[in-house]
């Protein structure tokens, strides 16, 4: 019986080791972050504190040594409740270790506040809440939060209010490209300067709805100012003259979506709370912004086909000066016919966006690209082509001898089994390409779907009867009697 209860007790024991053991391998691994966010923020720990983690050590060191003497089973109501406190503890621990990483963390996050009177607030709200809670924690009350819910949604403002300060001191190298007196920069600028003084005087409200208001309005701006910088730096870099057709289209489609762009900020800026209406507004032109950005993506990638092919054209134009009569007219010719296609599918592609018509923007994208797939198969072949031709006249000179002559001839049918098989490879890589075309197109109709579908839906909405199914109820009431008339 003694040898069964031993066993019994082991059984037990096994399970339940790990979970004071890894409490404890916890508790110091959320001691040393502490030790190392306040040697970052320059903290220093009161001696108390550490006293109390030795204590705790000491105590779940001894508990340790009765579990392994086995003097005390695994379920006991004292190792339970002594490890959940390590767990508590432990949380706190990893609290404070973020409260000492924000201010840690603050010089370098917000490095043009360093001087302003908001950046030493937010330290010291900070500050205080770690203070609080290191006494807390000494005193053993430990709690889920260190600091209370408000607290948080206090320190969330300060925190926007540093953003708000620092967006500001950041927009001349940010936008640096935007010339100073651009409209949506002066905007930006002068909201950023009404958030910032708004939030500064309700700083300690609990309930300031207009600051995320105000939030969304800067975001709004931001998208719109990094599109347009986007847009300058990308004609910059791209390597074409600025008349190009696949610059004039792009800058066209980027000015339409800095238009969207605009009307969604006048959406923004104008909704009073949880208006209906203006929040339909608002998804509305989030849809139409989506459409807008696909084709600013497919502009964007009408600027690569173009940077690709005249890069094509130099480095062909290079390769032809030496070779052949026979491959120089068939090569000239084929750089003609990409270049017919690419200016076709490019006219399209422009009309297409000028219409909206998204589904003729993937046409004429996939024209480009079957004329690319065409092209780009044979000139990559180009410099092999011109050394066979080089070395096949080379080898007719001798056609003659005998030797030579049988060689040509096993040379001939081998040749003509290779081209077979790479004709037979060519349209195999033709139809992956259809293929991949038509998934495309489907998915886009699919998605054009999607989005016709919504906005069914939300002329649906406009017609709202709840207004007058109220009014109506409010009439049938009257005339029964139960409620009393105005």
């Amino acid at each position: 019986m003694l040898l069964g209860a031993g066993m019994d007790l082991a059984a037990e024991e096994a399970p339940a080791l790990p979970t004071l053991a890894h409490s404890v391998a916890q508790l110091a691994e959320a001691q040393a972050q502490l030790q190392s966010a306040s040697a970052v923020a320059n903290l220093a720990m009161p001696g108390a504190f550490a006293d109390m983690l030795i204590v705790r050590r000491t105590i779940a060191a001894d508990w340790q040594r009765r579990l392994e003497a086995k003097t005390v089973p695994v379920d006991d109501a004292g190792l339970l409740r002594f490890t959940g406190e390590l767990q508590a503890l432990v949380a706190s621990l990893q609290q404070l270790t973020n409260l000492a990483q924000q201010l840690g963390d603050a010089p370098r996050r917000f490095p043009h506040c360093l001087s302003e009177p908001a950046f030493t607030r937010y330290r010291a709200l900070v500050s205080v809440a770690l203070d609080q809670g290191l006494q807390a924690v000494v005193a053993g009350r430990l709690r889920d939060q260190v600091a209370p819910a408000a607290w948080f949604r206090r320190q969330a403002r300060h925190t926007t209010l540093l953003h708000l300060i620092e967006a500001g001191h950041l927009a001349d190298e940010r936008y640096a490209l935007l010339p100073r007196d651009d409209r949506w920069l002066v905007e930006y600028r002068e909201h950023l300067l009404v958030a910032r003084t708004t939030l500064e005087h309700r700083l300690e409200q609990l309930n300031d709805g207009d600051s995320y208001r105000h939030q969304a309005v800067l975001d709004a701006y931001s998208r719109l100012l990094d599109l347009r910088v986007h847009l300058l730096r990308r004609i910059a870099e791209c390597g074409l003259p600025p008349e190009a057709p696949e610059v004039v289209t792009y800058r066209r489609i980027g000015e339409q979506q800095v238009a969207v762009m605009s009307r969604l900020i006048g959406v923004v800026r104008g909704i009073p709370g949880d208006d209906d209406e203006q929040w339909q507004r608002e998804e509305r032109e989030h849809r139409l912004l989506a459409r807008a950005e696909r084709f600013g993506d497919q502009a964007d990638q009408w600027l690569s086909f173009e940077e690709e092919r005249r890069a094509t054209l130099a480095n062909i134009t290079e390769q032809l000066v030496d070779a052949p009569a026979e491959l120089l007219t068939a090569t000239r010719a084929a750089l003609d016919a990409a270049t017919q296609a690419h200016q076709t599918a490019q006219t399209a592609f422009a009309a297409a966006a000028e219409a909206g018509d998204l589904t003729a923007a993937l046409a004429a994208k996939h024209l480009v690209e079957r004329a690319r797939h065409q092209t780009d198969r044979q000139l990559m072949r180009l410099d092999e082509d011109i050394s066979l031709v080089e070395r096949e006249l080379a080898w007719r000179q001798h056609a003659k001898d005998p030797a030579v002559a049988e060689k040509l001839r096993e040379w001939e049918k081998r040749r003509g089994e290779a081209l077979a098989a790479r004709r037979t490879a060519e349209e195999a890589a033709d139809a992956a390409l259809a293929a991949s075309q038509a998934a495309e197109r489907a998915q886009l109709a699919s998605e054009m779907a999607e989005e016709h579908a919504a906005a069914l839906q939300d002329a649906a909405d406009q017609h709202d009867l709840v207004d007058l199914m109220e009014a109506l109820d409010e009439m049938v009431d009257l005339r029964a009697g139960t409620v009393p008339a105005q």
